[in-house]
């Protein structure tokens, strides 16, 4: 199998300008004082994202609850105004970052979402807050493709699966945290919903003054384009690599849209209390953090490619999981407790399964910022952040149309078919860089 080590595809047109460094080996002593110096860089990045995150997660947790009086066809155009927008919004903005730096973005979208989260506050209008909504996911986008960029253009290479890795399991710890928070606003302000606005609002504003302070890029000019086109917009879009990594990226989206926007009503909708529903998904994204650096680590060892599939692998597994416990039928939580000894190696294969899954996404985005070029860093983000949100307006609807026509049968099927998809285009990816490899390989064996 190809093992596809950082450094190898960055070989291919993409990282920041300096020698490859061997994976698993990390910076070479020469560059100890400049490692230091983008370490404390990226911890501010880190920070900064948990504050983002949380201040959304506690907004997204709110959301369904603070507007359940709106029908569902309504609610659901309301909810996909932000990722909609984004996707339209996204690329530009990418094109803005590679322009003018990565740090005025990244200011300006939290200035943006900051802003929005505080007016939403004030109305419930589905209108308004549709237009708002719409507002966050331009905000969203910039935020998430200017942090990434940072991360591209000063992550070492032999250590870049590592730090993706920190970056995700900061950006997990985020969501986690404002689960919870968001959770307990709903269970203790049910009738002034609109408090978690304002706090998410006031989370936003510290982690708006936050990067303002601390986030800085100190080699601006060495990863900023001096003329902005619409070649250089659309030139990442023609790339089959990035392609190929964007797509599983597609798939895992489609899969979590719906329970991302529904988390909070289908919690109401069976009695759970909304604080339980939101300590469990922030049990979800601390079992994430716990995950992310070690399988980004592993990555830089081993290579992308593998990482990438024991991920797309524990996904396959938890579908085929769900799809066995449906067939046999599915048991009330009093049967598999009562009968540990028969549910228990079950429940321990779909947590394997689980940790499994969470390897894809350091060793994905590692890959992405391997591959990307230099002065692209901005748009190359910027495309992931779009395959993000067309994964999500994808994924509601279609999941929802799914499970009220062939009810759980037709959704385990879906969900069979994404997950197929996604395993597809990870082996396509490995061809791909054994290709890559053979032909580096043949060029110096000429020289």
């Amino acid at each position: 199998m190809a093992r596809e080590k950082a450094g190898t595809e960055a070989e291919t047109g993409a990282g920041t300008g300096t020698a490859p460094v061997k994976a698993g080996k990390g910076p070479s002593k020469g560059t100890t004082a400049s490692t230091m110096q983008y370490g404390r860089l990226l911890w501010a990045l880190y920070i900064a994202t948990f504050l983002i995150r949380f201040s959304f997660s506690v907004m997204i947790m709110v959301f369904p609850l603070y507007l359940k009086h709106l029908e569902g066809v309504v609610y659901g155009l309301v909810w996909a105004a932000s990722p909609a927008a984004e996707f339209f919004t996204v690329l530009l903005l990418g094109g803005i970052i590679d322009r003018y730096g990565r740090k005025i973005v990244l200011i300006l979208g939290l200035l943006l979402g900051t802003i929005v989260m505080f007016l939403m506050a004030t109305t419930t209008h589905p209108a308004l807050i549709g237009v708002l909504n719409a507002f966050h996911g331009v905000s969203a986008g910039a935020i998430l493709s200017s942090s990434l960029a940072l991360m591209a253009d000063y992550a070492p290479k032999g250590a870049r699966g590592q730090e993706m890795g920190t970056f995700d399991g900061a950006n997990m710890s985020g969501w986690g945290a404002g689960f919870l928070l968001g959770g307990l606003i709903n269970e203790k302000f049910a009738l002034d919903l609109y408090l978690g606005f304002v706090i998410a609002g006031t989370l936003g504003a510290v982690g708006f003054i936050y990067a303002h302070l601390i986030v800085h890029e100190p080699k601006k000019k060495a990863y900023t384009i001096n003329e902005l086109s619409a070649r250089h917009l659309l030139a990442v879009l023609k790339r089959t690599d990035v392609l190929l990594l964007m797509m599983p990226w597609l798939c895992i989206y489609i899969m979590i849209g719906a329970g991302l926007a529904f988390a909070g009503l289908e919690g109401a909708d069976y009695s759970i209390p909304p604080w339980l529903v939101g300590a469990g998904m922030a049990v979800l994204c601390i079992f994430l953090v716990s995950t992310q650096r070690f399988f980004g680590r592993m990555s830089d060892k081993y290579g992308r490619v593998p990482l990438m599939f024991v991920g797309a692998s524990g996904f396959l597994g938890l579908v085929l999981g769900g799809i066995g416990v449906y067939l046999t039928g599915v048991p009330s939580g009093d049967e598999i407790l009562g009968n540990l000894p028969k549910w228990g190696p079950f429940l321990a294969l779909m947590g394997g399964f689980g940790a499994m899954a969470f390897a894809f996404a350091p060793a994905a985005l590692a890959s992405l910022g391997d591959v990307a070029r230099k002065r692209e860093h901005g748009v190359t983000m910027s495309v992931y952040s779009m395959v993000i949100s067309a994964g999500m307006v994808i994924g509601v609807p279609t999941a929802g149309a799914v499970r009220q026509r062939w009810d759980m049968p037709g959704l385990l099927g879906f969900f069979s078919i994404i997950v197929g998809i996604m395993v597809t285009f990870v082996v396509l990816r490995r061809f791909q860089v054994a290709m890559q490899e053979k032909k580096a390989k043949k060029g110096s064996e000429e020289e």
